[in-house]
C-alpha cells in the first residue's frame, strides 16, 4: 500500500546516504525508483564528504548536503543540522546507514515518516522498520535496500545504479588524456590495488605489478593505477615498484575527477571496493577480486563484472584483517585466473569501437 494520500502527500523526502563509497554507489539505484513512485517529489541526500560526490550530477536529485556528525566537537553541526531538517519538514526520512543518530534527528525534526533497518535502540523512533541480522548477507545489499521501500509501498524494478560524471569533470579527463598523449583508439585498462576498509580485501600488491607486466607484454594498454587520499604508502610503494612507460599513476585527484577517468576506461581491475562499483555503475567492463567478504552480499551491480571469489573453510568471515594470517582467499586468486577474466572482457571489448573521447 502506497503511504501517500490527499491528506498526507509526498512532496520532500530525505535520503541518509550510505557512509561508504560502495554501499553509496548500491543505494543510487533507489533514486529512480522512489522518483517512480512519487515523480512530483524533491528528493534531496544527506551525505558525508566521502561519497558526496557520486550524488553531485545526479539527475533526480534536487539537493545535496554534506553531513558531517561525529565526535564532540561537532556539536555545532549536530545543532545546525537539526535545525536545518525541523526548517524543511519533510514528508519522509530513508535512512540507510545503521548509526542511531539520524533516526534519532529525523523523529525529533517531526518527519512523520522515517524507515529504517531496526539496528539497537532506535527501533522507537521509526515508523517503518524491519530488523536487521546477519542473514541479509545471503542477499544482495540492493536487496536489503529495496526491502526498505517495499516496506513503503514502493515497487521493485531497475536495479541499475545511476552514476554521472559532471561536464566540467569530463572536460577535465578529455584534456588529461590529450596532455597526456593518450591516442582515440588505445585501450585504458584502471587497476585498483587498494580497500580502505581492510587487507583481508586486498590481493597481494605484488600480484598487481606481475598483473601490470602482463598486460603491457600482451595489450601494450595504458594503465591508470588509482589510489585513494588514505594510501599514500600504497602509491608509493607502486611508484617505486612499477617502472613502466605505459602506467600513469592516479594518487592525488578528487574522487570527481577519478570518476571521470573511470569511465574512460576501457577495464577495471581491482579490489572489492568502491572504485570497482563505480567502474561497474559506469558500465564500464570490470573484474573485481574478493577476499574475507561476499559477492553474494557485495558484487558490483551491472552485467559487465566478473568477480574472481575462491571459496575457503573459514570464509566469508567479513573481517579486516585474516586472524590465521594467511589469508587464503586471496592468496588462491591465481594470476591466471585474473588474466583469463581479462582474457574475456578484453575479447568483447575488441568486438565494438572503442573511443576515450566518447
Amino acid at each position: 500500500m502506497n503511504i501517500a494520500n490527499k491528506r498526507n502527500p509526498i512532496n520532500k523526502i530525505l535520503i541518509f546516504s550510505p557512509n561508504w563509497i560502495g554501499d553509496t554507489v548500491i543505494s543510487t539505484a533507489l533514486v529512480s525508483l522512489i522518483k517512480k513512485e512519487f515523480p512530483a517529489s524533491a528528493i534531496v541526500i544527506a551525505a558525508n564528504k566521502y561519497v558526496y560526490p557520486l550524488w553531485e550530477a545526479n539527475p533526480l536529485v534536487k539537493e545535496i548536503w554534506r553531513c558531517e556528525l561525529r565526535g564532540v566537537s561537532y556539536i555545532i553541526s549536530y545543532i545546525k543540522f537539526f535545525f536545518k531538517l525541523k526548517k524543511n519538514r519533510f514528508d519522509l526520512a530513508i535512512i540507510l546507514p545503521h548509526c542511531f543518530r539520524y533516526a534519532l534527528f529525523a523523529f525529533f525534526a517531526g518527519i512523520p515518516l522515517r524507515a529504517a533497518y531496526n539496528i539497537g535502540p532506535r527501533k522507537i523512533f521509526l515508523t517503518h522498520h524491519l530488523d536487521y541480522n546477519v542473514s541479509l548477507r545471503d542477499e544482495h545489499m540492493l536487496d536489503n535496500y529495496l526491502a526498505i521501500l517495499s516496506l513503503l509501498g514502493i515497487k521493485s524494478g531497475c536495479r541499475e545504479p545511476v552514476l554521472r560524471v559532471a561536464a566540467e569533470n569530463e572536460i577535465k579527463a578529455n584534456n588529461f588524456f590529450k596532455i597526456n598523449q593518450i591516442a582515440k583508439d588505445e585501450v585504458i585498462i584502471g587497476i585498483g590495488p587498494g580497500a580502505i576498509y581492510g587487507k583481508a580485501k586486498r590481493w597481494p600488491k605484488e600480484k598487481y605489478v606481475e598483473i601490470i607486466g602482463l598486460l603491457s607484454s600482451e595489450y601494450r594498454p595504458r594503465i591508470f593505477v588509482f589510489t585513494g587520499p588514505k594510501e599514500k604508502i600504497l602509491a608509493d610503494w607502486f611508484k617505486e615498484n612499477v617502472h613502466n612507460p605505459s602506467v600513469i599513476f592516479i594518487d592525488h585527484y578528487s574522487l570527481s575527477e577519478v570518476m571521470s577517468l573511470i569511465k574512460k576506461c576501457g577495464l577495471f581491475i581491482g579490489n572489492d571496493s568502491g572504485l570497482a562499483h563505480i567502474a561497474s555503475a559506469m558500465d564500464i567492463r570490470t573484474i573485481s577480486l574478493f577476499g574475507s567478504t561476499s559477492p553474494q552480499w557485495t558484487a558490483p551491480c551491472g552485467e559487465k563484472n566478473i568477480t574472481l571469489k575462491k571459496h575457503v573453510s573459514c570464509g566469508p568471515c567479513f573481517a579486516k584483517t585474516c586472524s590465521l594470517g594467511h589469508y587464503l582467499c586471496l592468496n588462491s586468486i591465481s594470476l591466471e585466473d585474473v588474466m583469463c577474466a581479462v582474457n574475456i572482457q578484453l575479447k568483447k571489448i575488441s568486438e565494438r569501437k572503442y573511443n576515450i573521447y566518447q
